[in-house]
């Protein structure tokens, strides 16, 4: 990223092409970097640098994709599931994004599940 600084300085002088290459090689090293602090088990930074990405490419699947399962492991499964679906809104012919949507989708009907039992509990008790 610090090859990028000059580049970043000088961005008004840049041609439309310039800028255009510019983006693409800052998305690819976003979602690189993501998905490095994905298999290192760096949720907080792949969420960082996923955001990053999206920031330069708000319908991007693997963007959404590593977020979502960085949430997930974070155990934020509310944004790991919008973040699923956008992916999955995206690119819906992926079947890893697939998997993962279903499996949060199950996982918010277990604890909705699991809400309703101990509400019914609670008005028992009463």
């Amino acid at each position: 990223l610090r090859l990028l600084g000059p580049w970043k300085k000088n961005r008004e002088r840049l041609s439309e092409e310039e800028d255009g290459e510019r983006q693409r090689l800052l998305l690819a090293l976003y979602l690189n970097l993501a998905h490095c602090y994905l298999k290192s088990e760096e949720f907080e930074k792949v969420v960082h640098h996923s955001n990053k990405a999206l920031e330069l490419d708000p319908n991007n699947a693997k963007g959404y994709y590593r977020r979502a399962v960085a949430k997930q492991k974070l155990r934020n499964y509310q944004e790991a599931l919008a973040d699923a679906e956008k992916a999955h809104s995206v690119a819906s012919g992926d079947s890893v994004i697939t998997d993962l949507l279903r499996s949060l989708a199950l996982h918010d009907k277990e604890q909705q599940n699991n809400l309703n039992s101990f509400y019914q509990r609670l008005s028992k008790n009463k």
